[in-house]
């Protein structure tokens, strides 16, 4: 027997007690808050940094990155970190309770904005839809990129079949045990899948960095891989732009900073960021320091590599091996449970106009929430089939994602300034709301043009994107300044 075939008995162990951990959580729930919240700190932040901790991102997005832009790759993964910390010093400075205290951030702005104009606003769900829709997405990629990732250490000789297989029966078991089982699930079965996680990492650098023992011959690598040309310092400036956005309109921060008191939101986020970026860090360093082969991604070299270590039959390759399948597997599915709840929360919360507040024994609500659960990710499993059929390259594929989804970070600053200053909210009206919307259409239609010709511009419409959202909340800051009121607002009056 080698190591690839005691993997595949080792992976279905892992993946059935991750599910019966997630299934008997489903007993204990009886009112919807016990479905969502869960007020740990710890929990909470230990489960949301090894959500951020994904196979796809990592290996396909950050591993090519640092080949592809050198070391200069390492700042968008600080700046990861700094916006955690920009996140945590916003809610500090926001000031209204209200804001922090309600179902999420996004429901909360939409009470203060239908307080300060007498309407009801449409600011939940047209952030909401858009967002849910995205991390839907991007799960159909993780799980896509992560069974190419994982297949070569399950099948001898894996094909596209087994890696359709593989993805299906992931997501099947992830996604039940999220539904039924809600944040419970995902902090019970993060119980057994962080330590594996830990124990993964110094032998995933281990064997991906099979020199670690000539550091001066790594020195010399790090140093040769800087590299200040035009075109990776726009790349580098790109994803920069993008760690520090994506942690203000993430669905994952807003569910996680909902669970835990006011007084502990704040130490939530930073500790989150911190984590994150060093272990961010080190998908970086192997990108940098792993010997590239001749395939041209580092990614693809890193999995034969690794690949051909399951093959051999010595004891190390027999242990390391196991530890690196189950590091990955438990990575690909906290990061898919994690998504799976908040998903569902937003869309109850802000979509249903559900409260999943709620403390009251509700089991027709559970139900509710269950079926949204069913609904929103049957179509997940349909955008997976129609990935596995299409087969994408995966990195321009991730980009053309996430892209133009940056247009809510500046909106989502905007709505919490305007929000800390009287009734300022009341210029965050119906049309204004429609011109994000309108803008995020926009660069998902471009995206997706872009993907089809295979266009090495894909990355540069989040950018332009993001440029145009920032220019439309600093005018609504504007408006909304004492010196813009008496002025009055411009001729072209948006609501």
């Amino acid at each position: 027997m080698t190591p690839i075939q005691l993997n595949l008995y080792l992976f279905a162990a892992a993946v059935a007690v991750f599910a019966w951990i997630g299934f008997s959580s489903a007993r204990r729930q009886k009112s919807v808050s016990d479905y969502f919240h869960h007020a740990s700190l710890s929990k909470n932040v230990v489960s949301l940094t090894a959500t951020n901790l994904t196979l796809g991102t990592g290996l396909v997005y950050l591993v090519s990155g640092a080949q592809l832009n050198g070391l200069l790759m390492l700042l968008p993964v600080i700046c990861v970190g700094v916006g955690y910390w920009l996140l945590a010093l916003f809610l500090e400075r926001v000031g209204l309770v209200s804001l922090r205290t309600g179902k999420n951030f996004l429901a909360a702005v939409d009470s203060e904005i239908a307080k300060a104009t007498g309407k009801q606003s449409i600011f939940a769900k047209a952030v909401s839809a858009p967002l849910v829709c995205v991390f839907v997405l991007l799960l159909a990629f993780e799980i896509f990129a992560s069974a190419k990732i994982i297949s070569p250490f399950l099948f001898k000789e894996p094909t596209l079949s087994s890696e359709i297989v593989l993805s299906i029966v992931i997501f099947c078991i992830t996604v039940l045990y999220a539904v039924l089982g809600g944040i419970r699930a995902v902090f019970n079965v993060d119980f057994l899948q962080v330590p594996l996680v830990c124990m993964f990492l110094p032998v995933f650098v281990w064997i991906a960095i099979p020199d670690l023992d000539r550091p001066g011959e790594l020195v010399s690598r790090l140093g040769a891989s800087l590299n200040t040309n035009s075109t990776v310092l726009v790349a580098v400036l790109i994803a920069c732009i993008n760690s520090i956005a994506t942690q203000f309109y993430s669905i994952l921060n807003w569910g996680a900073v909902s669970n835990v008191e006011i007084r502990q939101q704040t130490k939530l986020l930073r500790w989150v960021g911190v984590c994150t970026s060093v272990v961010l860090v080190l998908f970086v360093l192997v990108g940098l320091l792993h010997p590239s082969g001749e395939s041209g991604q580092v990614w693809q070299d890193l999995v034969q590599h690794l690949s051909s270590f399951a093959s051999q039959t010595t004891t190390t390759a027999f242990v390391f091996s196991g530890i690196v399948v189950l590091g990955m597997a438990s990575i690909l599915l906290t990061t898919t449970d994690a998504v799976v709840v908040n998903c569902i929360m937003f869309w109850y919360d802000n979509l249903a106009g559900g409260n999943s507040k709620d403390t009251q024994a509700d089991e027709r609500g559970l139900t509710k929430v269950r079926w949204i659960g069913a609904a929103t990710f049957a179509t997940c499993f349909g955008i997976l089939l129609i990935i596995n059929y299409a087969q994408p390259d995966p990195f321009y594929l991730l980009l053309s994602m996430a892209g133009g989804v940056v247009v809510f970070a500046p909106m989502i600053i905007t709505a919490g300034y305007l929000a800390s200053r009287g009734d300022s909210l009341k210029h965050l009206t119906r049309n204004v709301t429609l011109v994000f919307l309108a803008l995020f259409l926009a660069s998902g239609i471009a995206d997706v043009i872009l993907l089809s010709r295979k266009s090495t511009l894909v990355p540069y419409v989040g950018l332009a994107a993001f440029v145009v959202s920032t220019c439309v909340s600093l005018w609504l800051v504007s408006r909304a300044s004492p010196k813009g009121r008496e002025k009055g607002t411009s001729p072209i009056d948006w609501g």
